[in-house]
C-alpha cells in the first residue's frame, strides 16, 4: 500500500506508450517519459498529459502505433 499526499501525482500507462518506436526501430522508453513528465511537473495535469502525447507521437514520426497507447495522469485534490 502506498499512501497519496494532496497534490500528489499518479501516472498509469499501456506499455505501448514506453515501446512506441521511431523510423529507426528505437523504442520511445522509460527515461525519455521520465524526462518528460519531470519537464513538467509545474504545470496543471492536462498540459502534462499533452505534453506526453505530444512528445510520442514526435518521437514516433510517421510510425504507425504497433500497439495501443494509453495512458492517464491522476492528481490527488488538497483537504480543505
Amino acid at each position: 500500500t502506498t499512501k497519496i499526499a494532496p497534490e500528489d501525482r499518479v501516472m498509469f500507462y499501456t506499455d505501448g506508450l514506453i515501446e512506441a518506436r521511431n523510423a529507426s526501430k528505437e523504442f520511445y522508453g522509460s527515461e525519455r517519459l521520465k524526462k518528460v513528465l519531470k519537464n513538467n511537473s509545474n504545470k496543471p495535469v492536462k498540459y502534462m498529459a499533452d505534453a506526453v502525447c505530444d512528445s510520442v507521437f514526435e518521437f514516433m514520426g510517421r510510425q504507425s502505433t504497433q500497439d495501443d497507447i494509453t495512458f492517464f495522469i491522476m492528481e490527488a485534490k488538497k483537504e480543505h
